[in-house]
């Protein structure tokens, strides 16, 4: 086995033969074109193969050296391109080629052995396995826990948001589960901005009356716990001594009410459009019904957790359907 010692493919002893072979056909018919007739190739496929011959130090092949300069040039520059953005549609979106002009030229670059290139799905699963090495789920969660932000998260773990998202659908940590972690931990912050401005624990009616931000705080408050007294509870917040107004209590429950029957009325319209078309994805329901898509994925969750609909496949593709 030849093997180049920059990070080419090693060369078999029997591949080597044959481009030898080739060069000899080559210097004694001296064109490409009656070499190529000879032994039944093209020009293009002669030169390729004796441009690979060179790239591998096996012998030198003279013809038409500028232009071999440049092709090899324009090949490294394309998997230099293609090491910074990882995928195929950006490269291609770079140098203003198709994704499938990149994926061609990608693999006639190892084929000519100036490079080892792994496609999107091998290279996804060689990253895979590394990363897995490095963080469990356990670490992933606790990390996820202490930081609500999930550039925050890259940046400590040293990953890129793609990257992060590979470990969680391995781990399958639920998306919409890893945003409500992601918001509780936001909501605590700006209420502890609240209590250090004010100096106490705010009552709810400071919280409404006060600012709209303040007021934002409590209706995120109220999403994620369910109300103010259930999350004073949990974090050992004494209830503020302070009176409410009825009429303020009287339109917060009518507000309340309103928005359960809202979102009632809009997961039985996401059932009937999940049961007309049998198997639906995020995306469709997006389009289709205008929801919003934390409010698909919400009641996504909310609808597979009362076991009227079950998940299909994983990851992006996942799509949903009645549970039988």
């Amino acid at each position: 086995m030849v093997n180049s010692g920059d990070g080419k493919k090693p060369l078999s002893e029997k591949r080597k033969k044959v481009l030898i072979k080739y060069k000899k056909v080559y210097d004694e018919l001296s064109t490409l074109e009656k070499a190529a007739r000879r032994l039944s190739l093209t020009s293009k496929k002669l030169e390729s193969l004796l441009i690979e011959g060179e790239c591998y130090g096996i012998f030198r092949y003279t013809k038409n050296t500028i232009k071999h300069e440049k092709k090899i040039s324009r090949l490294k520059e394309v998997k230099k391109i293609y090491d910074k953005y990882l995928t195929l549609q950006k490269t291609g979106y770079e140098l203003g080629i198709t994704r499938e002009r990149v994926r061609q030229l990608l693999k006639e670059g190892e084929q000519l052995g100036l490079y080892t290139y792994l496609n999107p799905r091998k290279r996804k699963e060689k990253r895979l396995r590394e990363l897995t090495k490095k963080f469990n789920k356990n670490i992933l969660l606790n990390v996820i826990k202490d930081i609500y932000c999930s550039t925050k998260i890259c940046k400590k773990l040293d990953l890129k948001k793609q990257e992060l998202r590979y470990l969680l659908n391995y781990y399958e940590i639920d998306r919409y589960e890893y945003h409500k972690l992601m918001s509780m931990k936001k909501y605590i912050r700006k209420y502890s901005q609240i209590v250090e401005n004010l100096g106490h624990h705010p009552s709810t009616t400071e919280m409404n009356n006060r600012k709209k931000d303040w007021r934002s705080v409590w209706a995120g408050i109220d999403r994620y716990w369910g109300n103010m007294e259930t999350f004073r509870r949990e974090y050992g917040i004494e209830k503020p001594k302070y009176k409410l107004n009825p009429n303020t209590m009287i339109a917060f429950q009518k507000s309340k009410e309103r928005r359960v029957l809202i979102k009632i009325q809009k997961k039985e319209i996401l059932l009937k459009f999940i049961n007309k078309k049998g198997v639906v994805s995020s995306n469709d329901i997006c389009e289709n019904l205008g929801f919003a898509l934390s409010t698909t994925s919400q009641y996504i969750s909310e609808l597979i957790n009362e076991e009227k609909i079950i998940k299909v496949d994983a990851g992006k593709k996942s799509k949903y359907r009645l549970k039988n």
